[in-house]
């Protein structure tokens, strides 16, 4: 374990609020995990070392994301990534706008089983040109966000 591993561990061990979701919460390589975001940007893919400019990553799997909103910017600009996974993520109340920005890679994004997750901000999904398939499912939106400023070539978006 790296230093800056051990430091969000005892920073998020040290949070009675995590402490529980930190054993079942791993940080995907490509991404920066501390107590206060999760952070999975062109940025910190290249600084991970996991995955070249001219490979591919795949899916990106979140599942028991131990905080309470997705931030602007917190997926801005992954490349080779053409799957973002939500998933199980009980302390999710808000999605940000502009936390899933020009990753011009990603063709589906799905976020399920969020029971907490009441917002999504407009403008949370914007300039991704090769998205194809959206899924929220199992939240507690009452309001479903404006997907206008997707922007997918796709014809066959799906929603």
């Amino acid at each position: 374990m790296d230093f800056d591993s051990l430091f969000v561990a005892v920073v998020l061990l040290s949070r009675p609020e995590t402490t529980a979701t930190l054993a079942s919460f791993q940080c995907p390589q490509v991404c920066l995990c501390n107590s206060v975001e999760i952070a999975c940007t062109r940025d910190t893919q290249l600084a991970s070392g996991i995955s070249s400019e001219y490979g591919s990553f795949g899916t990106l799997r979140l599942t028991h994301f131990p905080l309470k909103v997705i931030q602007s910017n917190n997926f801005k600009g992954l490349f080779n990534v053409s799957k973002i996974e939500i998933l199980q993520s009980d302390h999710i109340e808000r999605i940000e706008r502009h936390s899933f920005l020009s990753m011009e890679g990603i063709s589906e994004i799905i976020i399920q089983n969020t029971k907490h997750l009441t917002v999504i901000e407009n403008e949370a999904f914007m300039d991704l040109p090769n998205l194809t398939y959206l899924s929220i499912s199992n939240t507690a939106i009452t309001v479903f966000p404006d997907v206008t400023n997707i922007q997918s070539v796709h014809s066959s978006f799906i929603l």
